[in-house]
C-alpha cells in the first residue's frame, strides 16, 4: 500500500504509511469527546427542541512538518435551515444545524521538529423536532408561503493570538412573502423586525501552561465581536390582483476559532502542556 494518512473520510496525507505511523513513531490519540445540547424552542404542551453538538479531537503525533501541514483547513459541511410554526395563535421560528464539520491545524511540539496534527471534528443535529408541526416556509394569514430569495455565507478575521484565530461569520437569508393584503404586510413587517436580537461579547484568548502538572503564568488578549440577529424589511405592493410582498432580510451573526486545543511534550525530563482557546469573557 502506497504511504499515506488514512483520515476519516479514506483520503491520505503524505509521509505517513496506512497504520497511521510515520516510521514508527507517529500515534493517533483521541483527545477528547464531548456532547452539548442549546434549546431551540420551549413551550408549554410542546415538545423542547435542542440542537445536539458532538465534538470529537483527535491528535496525530510525532508527524514531520510536510506530514502534518498537509491537511491543516477547515472543511464545512454544515447547513442551516429555518422553521416556522404556529401554536395557539403565536408564531414561532427556529433555525437548526446539521451536518458536520472538520478543523485541521498542526504545531510543532519540540526543538526535534516533531509535529502533531489536531483534527477537531463537530457533527451537529436536532432533537424533538416534529416535521409534522414544523414547517420551511412560513404561511402568513391572508397571504402565500414565504419563499427563499438567497442565502450567503461569508467569515471575518477578528484577531489571532498564540497561533488560534477567531473568526466573526454573518448568514444573510433573504426571503419574499407574497400574496399579502396591506394590514397584513405592515404587520408582519413589524413582528419580523421584532426578531432582532444583537449582542456585544468580548471575548478572551487564554493560554495556560504546566509543568510537571504545576501551573505557570500564562498569557491572554481580548477581542469583541457581535453574535444575534438582525433582520431588516420592506414592503411592495405588487398589483391589485397580487397584493404586497414583504422582503425580508435575516443577518445571524457567530464566531468560530481555529488552532485551539491542548498541546503535550516532554524535554530534560520534564512533561509539559499547553492549553489555548478563544471564549466568552462577557
Amino acid at each position: 500500500m502506497a504511504e499515506g494518512w488514512v483520515t476519516d473520510s479514506g483520503s491520505l496525507l503524505p509521509g505517513v504509511n496506512a497504520q497511521g505511523t510515520d516510521s514508527g513513531h507517529a500515534t493517533k490519540v483521541v483527545t477528547s469527546k464531548q456532547a452539548a445540547t442549546t434549546i431551540l424552542f420551549c413551550k408549554t404542551g410542546q415538545t423542547t427542541i435542542r440542537q445536539l453538538e458532538e465534538e470529537t479531537v483527535t491528535e496525530y503525533r510525532g508527524l514531520d512538518e510536510t506530514s502534518a501541514t498537509a491537511k491543516v483547513g477547515v472543511t464545512d459541511g454544515t447547513t442551516q435551515t429555518a422553521y416556522y410554526a404556529t401554536f395557539n395563535g403565536d408564531d414561532h421560528s427556529i433555525t437548526v444545524t446539521t451536518g458536520s464539520k472538520k478543523e485541521v491545524s498542526a504545531r510543532r511540539t519540540n526543538e526535534a521538529n516533531g509535529w502533531v496534527l489536531t483534527v477537531r471534528n463537530v457533527t451537529y443535529s436536532v432533537l424533538g423536532l416534529d416535521t409534522n408541526k414544523w414547517k420551511t416556509t412560513r404561511v402568513v394569514s391572508g397571504g402565500g408561503d414565504a419563499r427563499t430569495v438567497s442565502v450567503n455565507m461569508s467569515s471575518s478575521h477578528v484577531r489571532t493570538w498564540a497561533g488560534v484565530s477567531l473568526y466573526s461569520t454573518k448568514r444573510v437569508t433573504v426571503r419574499e412573502h407574497p400574496g399579502l393584503s396591506q394590514a397584513a404586510a405592515e404587520s408582519l413587517a413589524e413582528s419580523l423586525s421584532n426578531e432582532t436580537n444583537v449582542a456585544e461579547h468580548v471575548m478572551v484568548c487564554n493560554v495556560s501552561s504546566t509543568i510537571d502538572g504545576s501551573a505557570v503564568p500564562g498569557s491572554w488578549c481580548y477581542a469583541s465581536l457581535h453574535t444575534g440577529k438582525v433582520v431588516y424589511t420592506s414592503t411592495k405592493k405588487v398589483s391589485d390582483d397580487e397584493g404586497y410582498t414583504v422582503t425580508e432580510t435575516e443577518e445571524v451573526y457567530s464566531w468560530r476559532q481555529a488552532g485551539n486545543g491542548t498541546s503535550t511534550s516532554s524535554s530534560g525530563g520534564h512533561n509539559y502542556s499547553t492549553t489555548k482557546a478563544w471564549s466568552v469573557y462577557s
